[in-house]
């Protein structure tokens, strides 16, 4: 029985990785312009569950919850009081604020869900994981896992789920990307690293050709609205081409160390950057004199606003792992 491999060493390239997956979000949430937006949301959520499906082992399950839904509950509740107490002066609502559907919705996250959206991932992290600690161990064999990996995909593909919490229509969409990694494992993913490490970078540019022609090409596809207008199965594709190009280049910049510090620090970057994103591009604008949607849709204004709104969580990210570990559930 061929079983996935455990207990390797840490790859800093996967750190690496999820530093360029975090500017890819904050890039994605910021900017409007058609192409850039299409091609990023094609594959930046992927990307984390891939990852995180590479270095996922059953078991655990108290830290699971200390290091996903204590910054989820965190983050949600600090991010609800700020956009119910200050953001709401500014932008109300069209049809006012219902405490019972908003507040709930830090528990059930329905498409009202708005003051802080990438949240969505953390919860969908842990009840992908959930599904994945009951499957793996049953479905050691990996020709078993890819079976069941596959029929997945292509059940997603037929079929269409109206549910209205994000939770778990997303863990749906989700687990067979976290699937892939951990089918990939920790071994692999740190062999390939190496032996990417060893050719030349005329051969590894080739890599980055998928990526140079989906960016002309994409459609626009969203996980946390379930929406693929070309089917969950071209996402699934692309998605996975796109992590591959990801890791390559992973594997050849991880001399920069504060790509390695963003991955490490991906988290915090995922749960604050989207109210900070939205104070600064007003910034921007009205400094500008430029509407709003204008600068979302200048890609140089938004590469700008993205290195600002990092650049700002920085030291929050310095602070809370001096000071306020434990909102990081450690």
């Amino acid at each position: 029985m061929d079983t996935i491999p455990q207990n390797v060493s840490r790859s800093c390239s996967a750190d690496v990785l999820k530093g360029i997956g975090i500017i890819l979000v904050v890039l994605g949430h910021t900017v409007k312009e058609p192409h850039l937006s299409s091609w990023i949301y094609s594959f930046h959520m992927p990307l984390f569950f891939v990852a995180s499906g590479v270095f996922f082992k059953p078991g655990g399950w108290s830290k699971r919850i200390r290091r996903l839904l204590i910054p989820y509950f965190f983050f949600a509740v600090l991010s609800f009081l700020y956009w119910r107490f200050a953001e709401m002066k500014f932008r109300p609502l069209p049809d006012g604020f219902d405490v019972n559907r908003h507040v709930l919705d830090i528990l059930w996250q329905t498409e009202s869900f708005r003051f802080n959206v990438p949240l969505w991932f953390l919860p969908c992290l842990f009840f992908v994981q959930i599904v994945g600690a009951f499957l793996f161990p049953k479905l050691q064999d990996r020709r078993l896992l890819w079976i069941v990996s596959i029929v997945w995909v292509a059940f997603l593909s037929v079929s269409q789920f109206e549910i209205k919490s994000m939770w778990i229509s997303q863990t749906l969409y989700s687990f067979p990307f976290f699937a892939i990694g951990y089918l990939v494992g920790k071994k692999n993913f740190i062999s390939f690293e190496k032996k990417y490490g060893n050719i030349s970078w005329w051969c590894r540019s080739f890599a980055f050709l998928p990526l140079i022609c989906l960016f002309f090409c994409c459609c626009r596809n969203d996980m946390m609205s379930s929406h693929y207008p070309m089917g969950y199965i071209a996402f699934f594709v692309v998605a996975i081409i796109c992590f591959y190009c990801c890791f390559v280049l992973s594997v050849n910049v991880t001399k920069f160390k504060w790509l390695l510090w963003l991955g490490e620090n991906s988290l915090v970057i995922m749960c604050l950057h989207e109210p900070l994103k939205r104070i600064i591009i007003v910034i921007f604008s009205r400094i500008l004199h430029m509407e709003v949607m204008a600068v979302r849709e200048s890609i140089s204004l938004s590469i700008l606003i993205t290195c600002v709104t990092i650049t700002i969580i920085v030291p929050v990210c310095i602070f809370i792992n001096k000071k306020c570990s434990w909102v990081l559930g450690r």
